[in-house]
């Protein structure tokens, strides 16, 4: 679930949540095979999550919720804090004295679905060579024009757009979510048919597939650089591939083999 962008405008921005996955196909079935045995299986593939491209507040810094965290992070105006990353700014008179600042933003979870690794490289570095550490927010140029303070005052005092972590070489996005798990049985029948003995064996995951990006550990949308991040995460050592947890089943975890017994009566 996404929180608003726009306080004065909710609504102003809709797109694909964080759980949403534009495909889920499941497949599955089972079929009696001579002498009681029984061979059953599921297969999942769905299509990755999503992310939306955010500007993290700097940590301890005035963007990380402090009152001066609308000179930094604050794109829409509406005393909103860690907007998604701008695309663009509409206006040339942003920064000069009675001018505005408009800016176009990346839409909720356009990760994965509008732009990729590829085209946030791009998108991340042109922000840091037009925007970053150079314009104002909205809040930022409402002091230009008051005549409060410069942008010259502004950008010595970090007052406007910080500069971001530029994305890693070899960035990854979301995955696929892949499993495929067999189960094979045997049925018996005991005591005139009363008492049915049933042992099995099930093997999830049977081809070993690797899955990263679980609803609960998926890499994080908020640009901070580091490994977990969209702008700071290549394959190796990745912290966000689904493992055995607790040491029970989890959905697109390693290969599990489970025996079992059902009884009938």
């Amino acid at each position: 679930m996404n929180n608003a962008i726009s306080n004065r405008n909710p609504l102003a921005f809709i797109g694909p949540g964080s759980l949403d996955r534009t495909h889920q196909i499941n497949l599955g079935g089972y079929g009696d095979l001579p002498y009681g045995f029984r061979l059953g299986m599921i297969s999942h593939f769905w299509s990755p999550l999503a992310a939306t491209p955010t500007v993290l507040p700097v940590a301890g810094g005035a963007q990380s919720g402090a009152p001066g965290g609308i000179f930094n992070t604050d794109f829409v105006g509406s005393g909103q804090v860690g907007n998604p990353l701008p695309s663009s700014q509409t206006s040339s008179s942003c920064g000069d004295v009675g001018g505005t600042c408009n800016y176009d933003l990346y839409n909720v979870g356009a990760f994965m679905r509008s732009i990729g690794p590829g085209g946030l490289t791009t998108a991340v570095s042109n922000y840091n060579s037009t925007i970053g550490g150079t314009l104002p927010t909205p809040a930022g140029q409402a002091l230009i024009n008051s005549g409060l303070f410069t942008l010259a005052n502004l950008q010595a005092l970090g007052g406007v757009a910080p500069s971001i972590s530029p994305v890693v070489p070899g960035q990854v996005g979301y995955s696929w979510l892949k499993a495929f798990d067999l189960e094979f049985s045997w049925v018996g029948h005991a005591f005139h048919e009363r008492l049915t003995i049933q042992p099995s064996v099930s093997v999830f995951n049977v081809f070993n597939l690797s899955n990263f990006d679980s609803a609960a550990n998926a890499l994080t949308g908020q640009l901070n650089g580091g490994p977990g991040s969209i702008n700071g995460t290549v394959q190796a050592g990745r912290p966000d591939r689904i493992g055995a947890g607790t040491g029970v089943f989890a959905f697109g975890a390693p290969r599990t083999v489970e025996w079992g017994m059902k009884l009938q009566f």
